[in-house]
């Protein structure tokens, strides 16, 4: 199974949007069926060193403002509760052609 998530990581903003966005990442990197995971980022937050990721193998993503998330995905998780999100990317994320969670 190929998993996306838009969410947020710890490193870049600390808070219960990043613990959960790990939560899913380190509990879907030890399931069998996953075999790739993609975390997406808000590209305002696009730094210039890397991420901890605690060893797991992440495809890290940053998207622009009205870039669309890969159909590739069986299925993309929603890991988001900030009104800028919704109102940057909420379109692009129903667009697509995944299960959406």
């Amino acid at each position: 199974m190929n998993v996306g998530i838009y969410g947020q990581h710890p490193d870049i903003k600390p808070g219960f949007n990043s613990a959960m966005t790990m939560n899913w990442i380190l509990a879907l990197g030890q399931s069998k069926s996953v075999k790739k995971i993609t975390l997406y980022i808000n590209s305002d937050f696009k730094l210039a060193g890397e991420l901890s990721f605690w060893g797991l193998n992440i495809n890290l993503v940053y998207i622009a403002n009205g870039e669309q998330f890969s159909n590739q995905h069986d299925v993309l998780i929603w890991q988001t509760y900030h009104p800028h999100d919704h109102k940057r990317y909420w379109s692009a994320y129903s667009s697509g052609d995944y299960l959406k969670v």
